[in-house]
């Protein structure tokens, strides 16, 4: 049996055991000493090693780190002599060091995100109307961030959406083979003009209404102001009418969505949140194919059957309904020939001569080296351009042939895939990392220019690029790209107080979600570009706010919606990002807080600790329904269960301290009227507190720990992988730096795209 538990090591190991027999010790080791605890049968601690992969670089680490301290195997287990054990440490010392056992990011997919931005970038598109990734399946992201390179595979369906949405990117940008500009028409639609569903629209003092109908509100003559494929603003006079003030949706704002019907499928641009009784304009700029039917559809709230049940009887209520009064078409809305599309598509300021066969190879190879982010060798331009030729031939238009082949172009893996090679990075590939870190997009003209010539590796000109990109609107996509993965802010929205319930009306009346996203946002990019120490996050003097925000956290505010940076109050519970209602919603289920999960967030999270699953034979908690238990309560019983208690006494201080904090960050004494007050104390690595201001300072205790930790999750976001034992020794050396610097964002950022982590694999 050990013979083949060894072979298979060693198989798993290739081909770096093959290469290189000083690795083969190893895997007999292994399965000499290991997989009897860690091997098919027995899987102690989650830690399986019968089938160890070689890219599996924080397992190789997490067993140097057993062997050096002698944890492994342990005093009960057969020893190995120590001259082995001291052996085996030194060869997975070694492994952990060597490139060839890192998860290879050589080869890395880019995410749905990174595609959105590329494809916009390479095409010119705007973001206003178009999302060139909306036919792309999602990134299925089993841990990590969004750009770990194990997460992001490839299969024969997802590359034919590639294929689809290159196409409908490129018919969006090079929309017209029009040789002047199309002119701009505007056209106001009256009530009598509409139809719902289909049908001749019900007019009311002027205005049409849809309650049930499907189909929606749409002009009857609307192809007759659409005449080219382009950008249009439309524009709609709207209310919502005949909510009833006794039922529980008035509460939320009712919505209207405006969508578009074209070639048999449906797409939503934008839902309007809208007055009731009081007619408003709501207008948007969209793209519409020529053909395509736009048209509003009101949803309906509160639903027929609730109205229904909460009626008196005898008494009938109107359903609520979406009443329009005027619809206005007015497009296309090209400011400048050629459309910046074109421009920026085919690196031109006039349209191009297609007849001309030296304006066309220049065109095509210009594409083919933005869209590779390289240079780009006479066979793959031979290979393009004799697809482009037989394209035209086949389609009898150049324009339809560029389209076809810059398709092929955008489907290929060179497209879809940022490559780098072992060791330092070339100056090209130096170029890619640096923007889909910093712009989540492709390299621009000036990066590839300083590529192409060298001098991007040269110091001087690598940090002026740096403090560039820095200040390019774009590094918006870090902000978003990073912090929303980083602090699960994804996840806002996933578990939503019920609607019905009065006492979260407010909740979607004022859009507090929307607020609270915006609010942590904001934080993260002002530590980052006002260089604020990290330690912010931990714990802060100010956040940002508007008059819904700051009345959901009692605190004074003069302005309205608009987010601005506001001082605290002395000892707020508002400091850091603990203080924030979306990292408090998203750490519950919209029906009750979870001290755990919240708990668990701090370790994770925020101290880079997280605790090891719980094992699978120990029982969830079970909510006490009767309400007469507390959180703290229910966490006490099951602390009792000895294979629960090494974890949870780590956990759930940090959760309960949180517990002041309802499901959508308001604070509390208590769980209601006739409760005990709230029991926040606890105590985090021999630091005691009484409550959330408390845990802020022993976390603050620990502010080392969450630098280290900080710098490898801004590494891993930027490597895409674990980071391996060199990587790490990096880390340590720049969080040590930082404390000098007092842990100032854009030094640690500046030491880590200047170090190894960013110039190496």
């Amino acid at each position: 049996m050990k013979f083949y538990l060894h072979l298979g090591l060693a198989l798993l190991l290739s081909p770096f055991v093959k290469a290189q027999g000083e690795y083969q010790p190893v895997a007999k080791f292994i399965a000499e000493y290991c997989v009897k605890c860690h091997g098919p049968d027995k899987v102690e601690s989650g830690v399986r090693l019968d089938n160890i992969r070689k890219i599996d670089a924080e397992l190789w680490l997490n067993i140097y780190d057993q062997l050096k301290h002698a944890d492994m195997p342990p005093p009960k287990a057969t020893q190995p002599p120590d001259e082995i054990a001291e052996q085996i440490t030194k060869l997975v010392d070694a492994i952990t060091r060597d490139d060839r056992f890192t998860i290879a990011t050589g080869y890395r997919r880019l995410n749905k995100r990174e595609y959105r931005n590329t494809v916009r970038d390479l095409l010119g598109l705007s973001d206003d109307y178009f999302d060139p990734a909306a036919g792309v399946f999602e990134d299925e992201i089993e841990e990590g961030f969004d750009t770990n390179s194990e997460s992001l595979i490839i299969s024969n369906e997802l590359l034919l959406e590639y294929l689809r949405s290159a196409t409908i990117s490129l018919n969006t940008a090079l929309y017209t083979e029009a040789t002047e500009m199309p002119k701009t028409g505007k056209t106001t639609f009256t009530a009598k003009q509409f139809t719902i569903g289909g049908q001749f629209a019900g007019i009311n003092k002027g205005y049409a209404v849809q309650r049930q109908k499907k189909g929606g509100i749409s002009p009857k003559q609307y192809n007759s102001v659409i005449p080219t494929s382009g950008k249009y603003r439309i524009t709609a006079t709207a209310m919502g009418i005949d909510r009833n003030p006794k039922l529980p949706a008035p509460g939320s704002p009712f919505k209207m969505s405006l969508m578009a019907e074209f070639a048999g499928t449906t797409k939503t641009f934008q839902v309007f949140n809208i007055k009731d009784d009081e007619f408003a304009p709501y207008s948007k700029v969209i793209w519409l194919e020529k053909g395509a039917r736009p048209f509003y559809q009101g949803h309906v709230s509160p639903k027929p059957r609730t109205i229904n049940r909460r009626r008196p009887a005898g008494k009938p209520w109107p359903i609520p309904a979406l009443a329009i009064k005027d619809i206005t078409i007015e497009g296309p809305l090209d400011t400048e020939w050629p459309p910046q599309t074109y421009k920026t598509t085919f690196q031109m300021d006039e349209m191009p001569d297609f007849t001309d066969r030296k304006t066309r190879e220049v065109i095509l190879r210009n594409f083919m080296s933005r869209a590779f982010r390289r240079q780009v060798d006479r066979t793959e331009l031979a290979r393009y351009t004799e697809y482009l030729e037989d394209q035209h031939k086949k389609q009898g238009s150049w324009l339809k042939a560029y389209i076809r082949t810059f398709a092929a172009i955008m489907a290929s893996t060179d497209f879809l895939y940022i490559k780098e090679d072992l060791g330092k990075l070339e100056p090209f590939q130096l170029a890619s990392r640096l923007s889909y870190f910093l712009w989540s997009s492709m390299p621009d003209m000036e990066l590839l220019r300083l590529a192409n010539s060298g001098d991007l590796l040269k110091k001087d000109v690598y940090l002026a690029q740096l403090r560039r990109m820095l200040k390019d609107p774009k590094a918006k996509h870090f902000v978003e790209g990073f912090a929303s993965q980083w602090l699960s802010l994804d996840e806002l929205g996933s578990m939503r107080p019920s609607e019905d319930d009065k006492s979260y009306k407010f909740y979607y009346k004022d859009q507090l979600e929307k607020f609270m996203r915006q609010e942590t946002l904001l934080f993260f990019e002002h530590v980052l570009f006002e260089n604020r120490p990290i330690t912010d996050f931990l714990d802060s003097d100010y956040t940002f706010l508007n008059k819904p925000l700051a009345d959901l956290y009692k605190i004074p505010f003069t302005g309205g919606k608009e987010m601005k940076l506001a001082k605290l109050p002395k000892n707020s519970v508002r400091g850091g990002l603990l203080g924030h209602a979306s990292i408090h919603a998203i750490t519950s289920n919209g029906v009750e807080t979870l001290p755990v999960t919240r708990g668990h967030w701090v370790l994770d999270q925020l101290m880079g600790t997280p605790p090891p699953p719980p094992p699978e034979e120990v029982p969830a908690i079970v909510p006490d329904l009767s309400g007469k238990k507390t959180a703290r309560d229910l966490l006490d019983a099951h602390r009792k269960d000895p294979k629960c208690y090494a974890c949870h006494r780590i956990m759930d201080p940090p959760g309960l301290a949180l517990e002041n904090f309802d499901i959508i960050g308001r604070y509390r004494d208590t769980y209601g009227k006739g409760t005990p007050k709230i029991d926040a104390a606890g105590e985090y690595l021999g630091t005691k507190f009484s409550d959330v201001r408390g845990l802020r300072k022993a976390l603050l205790k620990n502010k080392d720990t969450f630098t280290y930790y900080f710098i490898v999750k801004l590494a891993e976001y930027a490597k895409g992988r674990k980071l391996n034992r060199n990587d790490h020794e990096i880390v340590k050396s720049i969080s040590n730096k930082a404390v000098n610097y007092d842990y100032q964002f854009m030094f640690i950022l500046g030491e880590i795209l200047t170090s190894d982590l960013m110039l190496k694999r």
